[in-house]
């Protein structure tokens, strides 16, 4: 009766070793990165948001246009700004970047940089054809108010002075857009 017993642990034993072993080789899932899928239609704009507060705030991810939506109105576009105030003025701001598909060249999709006072005059920060592309994207926003911004590589910079950021954001107007792997970081 003793060796039946003994016989019989050995290969539950077994299995419990190998199952051990099995869930230690499986990895752990990847934690989820944050995204918004913006699907709006012609005359229609939708938004995300996620609240922040400092004065140094970094903003980052991906934009991709997946299909604009004709409409005589409205452009298809999208923004992705870092939103606060300039204590110092009590002025509430919207910095960041516009990215606008126009009708005329409907094929290209133009990334602008947005200032205190809406588009920066001059030339575009990219101009690059939207079909199947992701545009990676960075608003870092320093302590000492310069707002440094960056699409696809291309950089330009801008001086806010102080700024106290309490939300970004992400909008979309007048067709389908993809946001992923939004990360938001906050300085000391």
């Amino acid at each position: 009766m003793r060796r039946a017993h003994g016989r019989a642990l050995v290969p539950v034993w077994l299995l419990a070793l190998l199952a051990g072993c099995a869930v230690r080789g499986t990895p752990a899932p990847a934690a989820a990165t944050p995204g918004f899928d913006c699907d709006v239609a012609p005359g229609k704009s939708a938004a995300w948001n996620r609240p922040v507060e400092g004065l140094e705030v970094s903003f980052s991810g991906t934009l991709e246009l997946l299909e604009p939506h004709r409409d005589p109105n409205w452009a298809s576009a999208a923004t992705i700004v870092i939103a606060g105030s300039q204590p110092a003025v009590g002025d509430s701001l919207r910095v960041g970047l516009r990215a606008v598909v126009g009708w005329n060249a409907p094929d290209l999709i133009h990334v602008q940089l947005l200032g205190p006072d809406e588009p920066v005059q001059g030339e575009a920060l990219l101009v690059k054809r939207w079909h199947g592309e992701a545009i990676p994207f960075t608003l870092s926003l320093s302590r000492s108010g310069r707002l440094i911004i960056s699409a696809a590589g291309n950089t330009r910079s801008l001086q806010l002075g102080t700024f106290a950021a309490d939300q970004v954001m992400v909008t979309c107007s007048a067709g389908r857009f993809r946001f992923a792997a939004l990360s938001v970081h906050k300085g000391s």
